[in-house]
């Protein structure tokens, strides 16, 4: 890729950067969604970028598609329906954990943290297609294959806000690929702890996971093997990266 984008919170901006110069691409105002941007993903043609916004003041939280040739909003998509409705846990607010471009482009994929929800829309109108709610705890990080054909979610409380807010403590990593009409799901639970984020390696051979219990494990993307864990850090494992070549991989604690 040769442009970045990254979201401000307190300027409720979305910024494009060059990655070779470090220069200033240009600045769209993310106010559409009326409030800042917690996750952000480039069109497979880069044409398009995908922002997923924390929940505004009445408490509905945005996707919206960016069209990067105007810097204007495309669509704006409300994503307001609580995934599951038991004892009333999480039933408004939190905010979109991910966006990404999946089936070639055609489809958005957005996944929300309070509402435990995999939402999909159309990308030629904005319309929402469908929804699934694979876990009954929070959707904190969404990965979409470099072929954006699978993709992958961390999942999971900590054990004190599972316990105070009753939810379920599901630490998990979640593989969904295509077969037929359905999504066949692969589910790891191998994780102690909630899991923060997830990332695909750009040969998307590997699928890496970060998590509470202080760990980074890497996985076979094919079939969800295990195939190693890093144990370096002392505290969560907030976010991840693999190289470009796919040789090492980056974590923050």
């Amino acid at each position: 890729g040769k442009t970045i984008a990254t979201a401000g919170e307190a300027d409720k901006t979305i910024r494009l950067w060059d990655a070779a110069t470090g220069g200033a691409l240009a600045t769209i105002d993310a106010t559409p969604a009326k409030e800042s941007a917690e996750s952000l993903a480039f069109s497979p043609d880069g044409r398009l970028l995908a922002s997923g916004h924390w929940p505004a003041s009445d408490h509905v939280s945005r996707v919206v598609l960016w069209d990067l040739a105007t810097l204007n909003a495309r669509f704006v998509m409300d994503d307001d329906g609580p995934g599951r409705t038991a004892e009333g846990v999480f039933a408004a607010g939190g905010r979109i954990t991910g966006v990404g471009f999946i089936e070639g482009g055609k489809t958005l994929i957005s996944t929300h943290d309070y509402h435990n929800r995999i939402s999909l829309w159309d990308v030629s109108t904005g319309k929402h297609l469908g929804a699934m709610v694979p876990t009954l705890t929070s959707i904190n990080g969404l990965a979409v294959s470099p072929d954006h054909t699978n993709f992958a979610i961390a999942v999971g409380l900590n054990k004190e806000a599972a316990h105070r807010e009753g939810a379920a403590n599901e630490n998990w990593l979640e593989l969904f690929r295509p077969e037929g009409d359905h999504w066949q799901v692969h589910t790891s639970e191998e994780h102690n702890e909630l899991v923060h984020a997830v990332a695909f390696s750009p040969d998307g051979k590997l699928l890496a996971s970060g998590s509470g219990d202080s760990g980074a494990r890497v996985w076979t993307a094919a079939d969800m093997e295990f195939f190693n864990l890093f144990a370096g850090h002392t505290a969560d494992v907030g976010s991840l990266a693999f190289s470009h070549d796919s040789r090492f991989l980056a974590t923050a604690g």
